[in-house]
């Protein structure tokens, strides 16, 4: 299968673009937010604007730790070029940064608040899954996550043609 899909969905001016990938992380976000503010365990646990503070300093967070890990992934190049690690509207984050580093923060912040992290954390993992499916589809437009090269008629593989593609490009890739 032939994906030429461009990551880049929107030329907003300049080097600003609005990516695939990146909208595809605000919808599970959104999501997120929809199912947890709707649910009597968070109107228990915490009040709408501690929650709302708690989720606006986790998104920042996110992105911190996200270009973090992704920017210790790819030392070499931010050696050579430091400024291009505040270069964000290029791209080049890590979801994993963002899953290991925002659960640190919120704990001590949910210590500030006194609140019980478990039931937090608890009521909260009910939603993650669904942000990081729904960031998968970003990844997958994008062409970042893709696997090993697979063998031209390979049943489950794809082959990203667009030049703004992150994959290798004219290969098929699992």
């Amino acid at each position: 299968m032939h994906f030429h899909f461009n990551p880049r969905l929107l030329h907003l001016a300049g080097p600003i673009f609005i990516n695939a990938f990146g909208v595809f992380i605000a919808l599970g976000v959104a999501l997120f937010l929809w199912g947890i503010l709707r649910d009597c365990r968070r109107k228990a646990l915490v009040n709408h604007t501690i929650f709302l503070e708690l989720l606006s300093s986790s998104v920042i967070w996110g992105i911190i730790f996200a270009r973090l890990l992704y920017s210790i992934e790819n030392i070499e190049y931010f050696t050579q070029n430091p400024l291009k690690l505040f270069a964000i509207w290029n791209g080049g984050f890590s979801l994993l940064g963002t899953l290991v580093g925002v659960p640190i923060i919120l704990f001590y912040k949910l210590k500030h608040y006194k609140i019980s992290p478990t039931p937090f954390f608890d009521l909260i993992l009910t939603y993650v899954p669904a942000v990081q499916a729904i960031s998968r589809i970003g990844c997958f437009c994008a062409g970042c996550c893709h696997g090993c090269t697979a063998a031209s008629n390979a049943f489950f593989s794809i082959t990203y043609t667009h030049p703004n593609s992150l994959a290798i490009l004219n290969t098929p890739v699992y």
